[in-house]
């Protein structure tokens, strides 16, 4: 974990485990929610493969058929 993420887990008072990928996912997750685009996600996130940024989509159950 980073010293800033660390210092700010700490003053959040956050006494679970967390990682700097939990954010990424969390951060990928909020913006489909908010009906961001698909690829505007997968830039954002620094995919290589649409394929990757789409596993998002079923997890907060947002995939249309064929995705």
């Amino acid at each position: 974990m980073t010293t800033a993420l660390r210092a700010a887990v700490k003053k959040a008072d956050i006494n679970n485990h967390v990682t700097a990928h939990m954010f990424r996912q969390s951060f990928a997750m909020q913006l489909l929610l908010s009906d961001a685009d698909i690829r505007t996600v997968q830039e954002l996130i620094g995919h290589n493969d649409l394929r990757a940024t789409q596993i998002y989509t079923h997890v907060i159950g947002q995939h249309s058929p064929g995705t």
